[in-house]
């Protein structure tokens, strides 16, 4: 486990670029979070989960706080029924299921160690809305035959591609939700004839830094129509 020392610190820096978000979470919520963020940093030492070179305190927020980011909008659904593709990690959806506990999250990870460390922390974390799907997903079908309110994919591969593998597995009408950075635009640009063949419209967007760390992230929230 970690140090006291280094707990307080990431805590700190969690609570401050949450306030500086004008992000609000009961309590619990946050102790949860930090919790489970305490267990992908002791995993990480033998999976590469998130990039070690970062300091911790970098690290709680480019990667815990930018997985709570779609909480700025304030009309989040409270409840919903969520796939998240190529969890790694478990970044967006145990943080997303942890500050939204009405959601359910299917996480889907290919590689055999980070399905693992997915099903360790959602025991840990007692997380019964959440399944593990240790699998890869094909783009263009949908073999699983599950339909999602909301797909979700952080730093996964370029929106032309994630559209492929969200758009057969979307209700119509829900939604798709991908992380971006900088070149966010860019990928919009280039995938725009991918997203219009899966039906997936641009709903809207955010633009955002993340405090403390300044880095530019982008939200894109596609509905199928």
């Amino acid at each position: 486990m970690f140090h006291v020392k280094h707990m307080e610190i990431m805590r700190a820096t969690f609570e401050a670029a949450l306030t500086a978000l004008g992000l609000h979470l009961e309590s619990q919520a946050k102790d949860h979070l930090l919790a489970y963020f305490e267990l992908l940093l002791a995993r990480n030492k033998q999976v590469n989960l998130i990039s070690a070179r970062q300091p911790r305190p970098v690290q709680v927020v480019t990667h815990l706080v930018d997985s709570l980011t779609p909480l700025l909008w304030t009309d989040w659904p409270a409840e919903g029924r969520a796939l998240d593709l190529g969890s790694g990690g478990g970044l967006p959806a145990l943080p997303l299921a942890l500050a939204r506990p009405g959601w359910s999250w299917d996480l889907a990870e290919a590689t055999g160690k980070k399905a693992a460390f997915l099903g360790q922390a959602q025991a840990a974390l007692g997380l019964s809305r959440v399944m593990i799907i240790p699998a890869y997903l094909k783009p263009g079908v949908n073999e699983q035959g599950r339909l999602y309110d909301l797909v979700t994919a952080r730093g996964l591969a370029a929106l032309g591609d994630l559209a492929a593998l969200a758009g057969p597995r979307l209700e119509t009408g829900g939604r798709f939700l991908a992380f971006k950075g900088p070149r966010g635009e860019e990928e919009l640009g280039r995938g725009g004839e991918a997203l219009k063949n899966w039906n997936l419209e641009l709903e809207r967007r955010l633009d955002l830094t993340l405090p403390l760390v300044e880095a530019r992230r982008t939200l894109f929230l596609f509905r199928k129509k």
